[in-house]
């Protein structure tokens, strides 16, 4: 059953948006007495008056316009069009991975209830993930081999060096890297070496649960530039959310994680998953993540509409409180000199879906094949065969791209649905994804709007009217 929720998400003002330019992404946003005009980047706030002439003067000649609404009018067209340009560039670049990301394996010695990485079969699944000692590399779960994962690091980093950037390595899940502990090491210290190789630098980003010796926390502290750490917040979320596969408590053992990288001098992120039943928590979540593991950079995700989701699963109706209650937090953690954020709405830059072409992401997964979405962990031999864009050549020993492939799913990833034509939140909003697929033919819901577009786009209308500064900041 869900808790019955307090009615701080009701009253959430969703204001009104308009699309007031034919062609380009230009908006009027209001909310009780304030109006703002907006294209992507620049929030203008003003009155309604010089909105209307505005307005007037992208849809007909109006000589009774001011100076002013007609600056305002030729700054919005001049940003439009930028913001225009720079998302058909998303949609049409060619693929040049920057990123290389790995999914070792799928192994796991956590038991995470809302996991999109596990079989359905919860009991089987556990059976399969118990372990109390190092996995033997010849066990069941496919693991990523050491030659693909050179010759992917290879590709990457050509790419990186003729850009004059970094490479940068992220190891994901999938499973838990740190279970592979010997591997993990080994990668690290070879796309050092290829990077260096390539007479650029490393950056390096590991995705970890954080329940890890002593020892082991510290190695990562020094050796990656950034540790994402997961934590759902204070011990009963987070142990009910996040049991070991044994069914044991791994709060301690995440605390333990920070304080390690904290003395080491580590940069780290938390990630916390909100589910339904922790939805009107955000703000205690936040004190306690501030407070037992000093976060100063935290990151929210609601819980994914996977096939294990049953009550963790949130309805569209939900996004109103998961906003209201979100936006408490975030002022909590503004107050305690944290950042926090959501990913699925970046009004500070031009991004649509988390599809891996979008971003110039190689995502390998541990049968060794590039895919497209980081859904697709090769273990769903349908979902896998649609997001595949690349594998070793056999004979060469080089990693192949399907670069026509990669392109076609960028531009599907990019295209831009009906409903989201007349939406604020156009050019920088990851849509309903990764709950509904743009990559794949059937777009069952994307006619109207998830929960994930919703709080998006609630999300949006907020910062928006911050950054024209007609709210404090939240």
């Amino acid at each position: 059953m869900r808790a019955v929720w307090p009615k701080v998400g009701e009253m959430l003002d969703a204001g009104t948006t308009t699309r007031i330019h034919p062609e380009l992404p230009i908006f009027r946003l209001e909310s009780g007495t304030r109006v703002v005009l907006y294209t992507p980047g620049h929030a203008y706030a003003t009155s309604r008056s010089v909105a209307h002439q505005v307005e007037q003067l992208f849809t007909v000649d109006s000589p009774g316009a001011s100076g002013g609404a007609r600056a305002l009018a030729n700054d919005l067209t001049r940003h439009g069009r930028t913001a225009q340009r720079a998302w058909h560039d998303l949609a049409e670049r060619p693929f040049e991975p920057e990123c290389l990301t790995l999914y070792l394996s799928n192994r796991c010695n956590l038991a995470c209830s809302y996991c999109y990485a596990a079989p359905v079969d919860v009991t089987r699944a556990r059976e399969r993930l118990r372990m109390d000692r190092e996995p033997a590399l010849n066990e069941s779960f496919p693991i990523l081999s050491e030659p693909v994962i050179a010759a992917a690091a290879r590709l990457v980093a050509g790419h990186c060096a003729a850009k004059g950037k970094p490479l940068t390595l992220v190891l994901h899940g999938g499973g838990e890297p740190t279970v592979h502990w010997d591997l993990l090491t080994r990668v690290w210290e070879m796309a050092a070496r290829i990077a260096r190789d390539s007479g650029i630098r490393l950056w390096s980003y590991i995705a970890t649960h954080g329940v890890l010796s002593e020892d082991r926390a510290r190695w990562l502290g020094r050796h990656f530039n950034l540790v994402g750490l997961s934590c759902d917040g204070p011990p009963d979320i987070h142990d009910a959310n996040r049991p070991s596969a044994t069914h044991s408590a791994t709060s301690a053992a995440v605390a333990r994680t920070a304080q390690v990288l904290t003395s080491e001098g580590g940069a780290y992120v938390v990630r916390a998953t909100i589910t339904p039943a922790s939805v009107t928590r955000q703000t205690e979540i936040v004190d306690y993540l501030c407070d037992r593991l000093f976060a100063r950079a935290v990151r929210f995700e609601p819980a994914y509409d996977g096939r294990r989701a049953g009550e963790q699963q949130f309805r569209p109706d939900d996004a109103s409180t998961f906003v209201a209650h979100y936006l408490q937090a975030r002022k909590a953690a503004r107050d305690r000199g944290c950042a926090l954020d959501l990913s699925g709405v970046r009004i500070d830059e031009i991004h649509g879906p988390f599809c891996n072409p979008l971003r110039d992401v190689l995502q390998l997964t541990p049968d060794g094949k590039a895919t497209a979405c980081f859904l697709s962990v090769g273990n769903d031999a349908a979902l896998d065969e649609v997001m595949a864009n690349g594998q070793i050549d056999p004979a060469t020993g080089a990693f192949r791209i399907d670069y026509a492939r990669a392109a076609a799913q960028r531009r599907q990833a990019a295209a831009i649905p009906a409903r989201c034509h007349n939406c604020h939140n156009v050019f920088h909003c990851a849509r309903d994804c990764p709950d509904v697929c743009l990559l794949t033919e059937d777009r069952t819901g994307m006619d109207e709007a998830g929960f994930r577009c919703r709080v998006q786009k609630l999300l949006a209308h907020h910062l928006i009217l911050e950054q024209a500064g007609h709210l404090a900041h939240a």
